[in-house]
């Protein structure tokens, strides 16, 4: 760090003497040495020095700042891997700049993620003109229009010269989703080619820690519609909490009681609902259990105009396209009594833990990543290094304010509120949900207090609240991350009289979420305040049971004395701790799985470029593997042998015929190679077509009954077997499974596709 910040010196003195220079004049020099650099691909301390005093002239001509010593800083930090933790208003999106165009002199190919479409929108304009002027191209992918009549082949050729550009802005589910998309294609001009070099990650920790385990998914094939939903959750309605089944909250899991069981034997007029025969009952008992007591009406969705639609709980963003996973979305639609949509199976998905593991080098950027520096190190290698601020922080971090109840903190915050707001100071009131958000906003419209609410779901307008939150008098109620990326600034008469004023209405589950909360007050040594309103029905205490907490609750006490005090602080303190670790568990758990599910997705990719690149074997093999696949159906799956041809052999067989299973396959790879003859390369494209046909219809299966598998094992509950375990012997067993029943595909849609030859190759198969 302190060699970073002697290089940091001696490049604003280089700097400098870049400024006495013409627009022209340094242009010329900029691109010049820029040139000169990459063509080197090396850069010894000098050159790197005299490379950031460039970059850095750029930006204040562009700009009309000069970057701080800490940008510089936190700039290398991130061009060795590693996590720059820099507070709130400390420039992240100038330390991102400088960051890449010391990678694009080395060579990176690099990518900037952001959390939403706005914010990458937004550095990237911000960016370019600084880029253009050093004569480095920079793009920005955001969201394919759905609704474009353009053809998918034409999109993707546009957008891979948009991901071909050095320095690329976009978020992780765009490039998330084209990566998946990428793998689904038939042709090889349909298929980007995604550059995995170095990612830069804003927000690093509410990506790769608050959303690791969420993965993305892209669905298709509706399955057969279940009449299974509204049954089950008629059974679920009419069971008693407690004693015929046990939830627990934190963990997302619900299961029955002996005595609930008893009750599904009965209802479902079962003899054991955990017999193997049924498998489909028991997942439609659980989702509908989930979706009853767990998934919450305005938490974790809403319903309009007749549909469910995701929040995301912690910005209260809706997340329009998306949908529960593995029959959970149709389980709450039976529950809210709303048409059922059609359940698709899953085709493809990735885990943002995964996607980013798969970069050759990733670096990140965040304000409050130090708490979770042990994760970052042991999960992805990355190592957090503390920024030191630019101007020291006075802003005050102010003493808890306990009460027993939600009611007395409720007037305790509105008390609180007022003083604050009528002393001229703005406030921002953070809740911990969405929920929780509408409960504050309506209590104070009730006494007709005008505010704002930043609930994350108004992405495009979260500048303007946020612009808005600083000036005088003013409130504004945010959810936790609501607003990330995006500075509050305060003017100088609000500095004077103690700047904002940030009222938390609850301690968070961990404290790099407290923190992220304090840092939004006190910028760049601006003044401010922070404090947190504790009471004993607050949802820290619900999840963890403390006996304790408990005890004090039961004495119907309306003021607590220093001792209580100082015992839920502390108590708040260990379940803090123990949320960390048990979240740092089920996202190790949760890397793990999908760990098992990303070495088989690498071999199905790798086999599907190698089909597209018809890097294939010869036809005489290709008959051999039919040959074999066919011996080993026979032999091994006690396949009845009539059954077997009319299965995979010849549709149109009779019982009388004597037919020789080696001499048809023969007979009809003849057939097909005369038919094609004449046509330049439509034998290679009809068995191309045939494997992926056969590839990628199993793989949706499996990827599919991985998901379900996962579903069952994560809402399982056993003393046992360790879930991970069993996880991992299940999808052994299920990717056996699919291997086999590719191969079958493979025989069958050769043996019984037909084929038709005119303008172009049609295959209809089986």
């Amino acid at each position: 760090m302190n060699n970073f910040l002697r290089i940091s010196k001696k490049v604003l003195i280089l700097q400098k003497d870049l400024e006495v220079k013409s627009n022209i004049e340094f242009n010329e020099y900029a691109q010049k040495m820029t040139l000169k650099f990459y063509k080197l691909n090396k850069l010894d301390n000098e050159m790197e020095i005299s490379a950031l005093s460039i970059i850095v002239e750029a930006i204040r001509r562009e700009e009309g700042y000069i970057a701080f010593p800490v940008q510089i800083i936190g700039a290398l930090t991130l061009l060795n891997g590693n996590i720059a933790e820099m507070k709130t208003g400390e420039g992240k999106t100038i330390t991102a700049i400088i960051a890449l165009y010391l990678g694009y002199l080395k060579n990176h190919h690099q990518i900037l993620f952001t959390q939403n479409q706005y914010l990458a929108k937004r550095d990237y304009e911000f960016s370019r003109p600084i880029f253009k002027r050093l004569n480095i191209p920079s793009g920005l992918v955001e969201e394919l229009d759905k609704n474009s009549d353009q053809k998918f082949s034409f999109k993707m050729k546009e957008r891979q010269a948009l991901y071909d550009n050095p320095i690329v802005y976009t978020t992780n589910d765009v490039f998330g989703f084209d990566y998946l998309q990428s793998n689904l294609v038939s042709q090889s001009e349909e298929k980007l080619n995604l550059h995995f070099d170095w990612a830069i990650i804003d927000e690093i920790d509410s990506i790769l820690l608050d959303d690791a385990q969420m993965p993305l998914i892209i669905s298709g094939n509706p399955k057969a519609q279940s009449n299974l939903f509204k049954i089950t959750n008629n059974f679920v309605s009419l069971l008693d909490p407690l004693r015929d089944y046990q939830m627990d909250n934190r963990k997302k899991t619900v299961w029955l009681t002996e005595r609930g069981v008893q009750k599904a034997n009965k209802f479902f007029r079962v003899e054991n609902l955990f017999s193997e025969n049924n498998f489909e009952l028991v997942k439609h008992v659980m989702l509908a259990l989930q979706a009853n007591t767990i998934m919450k009406l305005g938490d974790d969705y809403i319903v309009t105009d007749g549909e469910i639609k995701l929040l995301d709980s912690t910005t209260g963003r809706i997340m329009e396209g998306s949908l529960f996973e593995s029959g959970l979305h149709q389980a709450i639609e039976a529950k809210e009594f709303v048409s059922l949509s059609k359940e698709n199976r899953s085709m493809a998905s990735v885990t943002y833990q995964n996607l980013f593991r798969m970069f050759n080098q990733l670096s990140g950027l965040t304000g409050t990543a130090y708490t979770n520096r042990k994760e970052f190190l042991e999960i992805y290698n990355l190592r957090v290094d503390r920024i030191p601020e630019n101007i020291k922080s006075v802003r005050k971090d102010l003493k808890d304010h306990y009460t027993v109840s939600l009611s007395n903190k409720l007037e305790q915050i509105m008390k609180r509120t007022m003083e604050l707001i009528e002393a001229g100071r703005p406030v921002l009131l953070v809740t911990e949900s969405i929920f929780t958000a509408n409960i504050y906003s309506n209590f104070f419209w009730s006494r007709n207090i005008s505010h704002n609410v930043l609930t994350g779901s108004q992405i495009a307008n979260e500048a303007e609240i946020i612009k808005m939150a600083g000036k005088k008098s003013t409130l504004t109620i945010a959810t936790i991350i609501a607003g990330r990326g995006t500075d509050i600034k305060i003017d100088k008469e609000v500095q004077e009289i103690g700047g904002l004023a940030v009222i938390a209405t609850e301690h968070f589950s961990s404290k790099r979420i407290d923190n992220q909360v304090r840092g939004r007050s006190g910028r760049q040594g601006e003044s401010g305040t922070t404090e947190f309103f504790v009471s004993l029905e607050d949802k820290i205490f619900e999840d963890f049971y403390v006996k304790g907490i408990d005890r004090i609750s039961n004495k119907k006490t309306v003021k607590l004395n220093f001792f209580q005090k100082e015992y839920i602080k502390h108590k708040i303190k260990q379940i803090q701790t123990k949320f960390e670790e048990e979240d740092y568990k089920n996202r190790f758990n949760s890397m793990e799985m999908d760990e098992t599910l990303r070495v088989q997705r690498e071999i199905i990719y790798h086999e599907r470029d190698s089909i597209i690149n018809q890097n294939q074997f010869s036809h005489r093999h290709f008959v051999e593997l039919l040959k074999g696949y066919a011996k080993d159906i026979v032999d091994n799956e006690n396949y009845d042998k009539t059954r077997f041809i009319f299965d995979f052999i010849d549709e149109s067989y009779s019982i009388d015929d004597q037919i020789n299973i080696e001499e048809e396959i023969n007979d009809r790879f003849n057939y097909v190679q005369n038919l094609l003859d004449q046509y330049p390369d439509a034998f290679e494209e009809f068995i191309n077509q045939i494997l992926l046909k056969s590839i990628d219809t199993e793989w949706v299966l499996h990827v599919d009954r991985m998901q379900q598998l996962r579903l069952l094992i994560d809402k399982r509950v056993t003393g046992q077997k360790n879930p991970l375990q069993e996880y991992q012997e299940d999808s052994q067993r299920l990717y056996k499974f699919f291997r086999k029943s590719v191969n079958k595909a493979i025989l069958k849609n050769f043996m019984l596709s037909r084929l038709e030859v005119k303008n172009n190759l049609k295959v209809t198969f089986p």
